[in-house]
């Protein structure tokens, strides 16, 4: 589609602030998980949204639905602007976090403005990326007449797999069949595909009794720490050289220094690439599991619970649409904006899966380790923000302006 460079739409600098302030309140309501209980995130979302102008419905997910995938209480989040039963463009964000963790040098939960950032568990993954989709989308209609249906869904279970918030949303018909999707990602490269992921709880029983017992045998963390060895060993003669990772982020057992453990659970993490089969990579790490156990002489007493798939997210068909969209941010932004892959694993997979375009945009930078991502005083820079939302609010009014038929077979 070949046209003339149009005038950006620059926020005015009191949304912004306006929309910092969300972020900050935000941040300062913990919503971990694993085991979360979102419903007070959620409320306070549900009434910006309606404040905003979005129409508002929620979605209380079933116990039985929500425990058997780690949480507590679950509620989904849909804000529509502009009724309709045509297709369109859906934003997906997730408001829950992992847990803090130690080390912080500022209050995780305070929402801290300082220096040009804001800092707070959840800032870059993913909180900014609820609040600025939500101001967006009600910048843009104030520039362009909407066309088309946008809906926000902000969900609260990224962290345990998206299972009872896209994949549930997707799956119950609630947000219909968009025509194209955007997911949390940052603010200077457009992703359109990333890894996967197996996340695997291993528990090992043992013999537990007072260690003054002079006996071998039956030590959880010994065999446990024997594990942890191999799988290592794995990831540095195998996987290393195929540009694979795997990490054991838990480990924990024992009761007390001066006993022998009777249980020792480890939980790891496999990332599976675009172009590697999560089926192998699970056959894989199974094996190295098996031949432990024979050699350690442990065939029982060994339980492994699968807590996460992830399949990873693939450039088909989300190419053009990525294209599409860096191609704005470009203009806005005056800079390079490249179309990249990532290694984190998002819920953009789900809607990837059902054959929605499907890109990550939004928050941050792309040097994760920087701005303490998953880590210790995460933050955001508020000048990224606000590009964020400039790119973001220029892309909606585009497609409302223009439709959205071309957009993703557009070159």
């Amino acid at each position: 589609m070949n046209r003339e460079r149009t005038r950006v739409i620059v926020p005015p600098q009191a949304v912004v602030e306006e929309a910092l302030c969300d972020l900050q309140q935000i941040l300062a309501i913990p919503s971990v998980n694993p085991m979360g209980d979102m419903r007070p995130i959620a409320g306070f979302l549900a009434q910006r949204m309606e404040f905003l102008g979005f129409a508002v419905r929620r979605d209380e997910v079933p116990p039985a639905e929500v425990q058997a995938h780690h949480m507590r209480c679950a509620t989904n989040l849909m804000g529509q602007w502009h009724q309709g039963d045509d297709a369109g463009l859906l934003l997906n964000a997730h408001f829950d976090t992992t847990d803090a963790g130690a080390g912080w040098t500022v209050d995780p939960y305070q929402g801290l403005r300082q220096n040009g950032k804001i800092f707070g568990r959840g800032a870059q993954v993913s909180k900014s990326d609820v609040v600025m989709y939500l101001y967006a989308v009600a910048l843009a209609a104030r520039y362009a007449k909407p066309t088309f249906p946008v809906t926000v869904a902000l969900t609260g279970d990224e962290e345990v797999g998206g299972m009872v918030g896209p994949y549930r949303l997707l799956r119950e018909k609630l947000v219909g069949q968009p025509a194209l999707a955007i997911c949390p990602g940052t603010t200077y490269q457009v992703v359109d595909h990333h890894d996967g992921v197996l996340q695997w709880a291993v528990t090992i029983g043992g013999k537990g009794r007072h260690a003054a017992i002079h006996r071998a045998g039956g030590d959880a963390v010994e065999d446990g720490a024997e594990l942890i060895r191999r799988l290592y060993r794995y990831r540095r003669d195998v996987l290393q050289k195929q540009g694979g990772w795997l990490t054991v982020g838990v480990a924990q057992g024992g009761e007390a220094p001066n006993m022998v453990a009777g249980e020792f659970v480890l939980k790891l993490d496999r990332r599976v690439g675009p172009d590697e089969s999560i089926e192998k990579a699970r056959a894989a790490v199974s094996s190295v599991l098996d031949e432990w156990k024979h050699e350690v002489g442990r065939l029982d007493n060994v339980r492994v619970h699968e807590l996460v798939v992830a399949y990873p997210l693939r450039a088909q068909p989300n190419a053009n649409w990525a294209k599409w969209v860096a191609r704005q941010a470009q203009e806005v932004l005056e800079r390079e904006v490249d179309v990249t892959g990532s290694p984190l694993y998002t819920d953009a997979r789900h809607f990837s899966a059902r054959g929605i375009p499907t890109i990550c945009y939004g928050v941050g930078r792309s040097d994760l380790e920087t701005a303490g991502a998953h880590g210790t005083d995460e933050f955001v820079y508020e000048e990224d923000f606000a590009k964020g939302l400039t790119v973001l609010t220029n892309v909606i009014v585009r497609l409302w302006q223009e439709g959205l038929s071309g957009v993703v077979g557009d070159e």
